[in-house]
């Protein structure tokens, strides 16, 4: 074993430390795409089905073991313990279309016709695509966390150190695996273009008071991130709207602690007198108030009941009907 894939295993167990350390501090899975866990699971099963019939060594199998039941625990993070934080409506990739493709390519295009071996090919295949519902997803949500960024460039350093353990490998032992490198080449290459775009659109950042701005192009221009403060629940939704439509004209990225603030259901926002600032989430039974500060999250009935709890403002014209918030007519 050479360093660089010594490194390149290091970096691949450090980005899902770094994912599961996001899901498990926060209690939220949101901005985690589970298709792109799920096809890492399918990965990680397929390529390590030899792992007590073909022994390497003690550090082999003990990354197989690691890499396998980090992952699964993952998806139950994701589907089953914080189920009611996966952003569901967002994470749409058709993974379909990444398995399908794979799976026919390992069987024409493989070392040898066998069942562990076409196996391995298809993992090799589908890991160079698994990350794409999560670039989806960043994509398409307008933002990554800085943690979820940070698995992100984890998986881009362990792909590329892979990289440089096949030219490695070359020089001094003259092994050359085509269906690895090419693959591994897919994967980073798709990472280097998620990053440029992502290089190309600005982020507001540094907090500002609303009541203190007289107008919202100076907010932009200034880039600065409105920290939603007033207790005025009719300017907060007018504000909101006008932000919205500002930035998607303006194609300027709202800074994930705007974003948490910001109900992508409904263009609303709930304020509270606390530091806490609540949002909801109408698809759920009841109602989920979430933090966004701390990203904790509880069930509450459908009535107000909860608002005194938390002294937050309801206007009156705005009731809970059918677990979402509406207006009367």
């Amino acid at each position: 074993m050479n360093i660089f894939r010594l490194l390149g295993d290091f970096s691949h167990l450090g980005a899902i430390i770094i994912l599961l350390l996001k899901i498990w501090k926060t209690r939220s899975c949101a901005g985690v795409s589970g298709k792109s866990v799920l096809l890492y699971a399918i990965v990680f099963t397929c390529r390590y089905l030899d792992l007590f019939t073909h022994y390497v060594s003690l550090y082999n199998s003990v990354m197989k073991i690691i890499y396998l039941v980090s992952t699964y625990f993952t998806l139950y993070l994701i589907y089953r313990k914080f189920k009611a934080t996966y952003d569901r409506n967002h994470d749409t990739f058709r993974i379909e279309f990444l398995i399908l493709p794979s799976a026919v390519l390992a069987l024409l295009w493989n070392h040898e016709f066998s069942v562990l071996e076409v196996l391995w090919t298809f993992s090799i295949y589908l890991e160079s695509v698994a990350i794409l519902p999560q670039l989806f997803m960043v994509s398409k949500t307008g933002e990554a966390e800085t943690i979820t960024s940070h698995y992100l460039f984890a998986l881009g350093i362990y792909r590329f150190l892979y990289i440089l353990n096949w030219i490695y490998r070359y020089y001094t032992e003259n092994f050359i695996d085509w269906i690895s490198i090419i693959s591994g080449i897919v994967q980073t290459m798709s990472e280097i273009e998620n990053k440029s775009k992502k290089s190309r659109t600005g982020y507001l950042t540094s907090p500002i008071n609303i009541n203190a701005a007289n107008h919202l192009s100076y907010l932009f221009q200034t880039a600065h991130t409105v920290l939603l403060t007033t207790a005025d629940f009719n300017l907060v939704r007018h504000l909101v709207k006008q932000i919205r439509v500002h930035a998607q004209k303006k194609q300027i990225r709202l800074h994930p602690e705007m974003k948490r603030l910001l109900c992508s259901c409904c263009n609303m926002i709930l304020l509270s007198p606390l530091t806490a600032n609540i949002r909801f989430n109408k698809h759920k039974t009841g109602i989920i108030v979430t933090c966004s500060t701390c990203g904790r999250f509880r069930h509450y009935p459908k009535d107000k009941s909860w608002a005194t709890e938390h002294g937050a403002h309801i206007p009156s014209d705005w009731l809970f009907n059918n677990s979402s918030l509406e207006k009367k007519n």
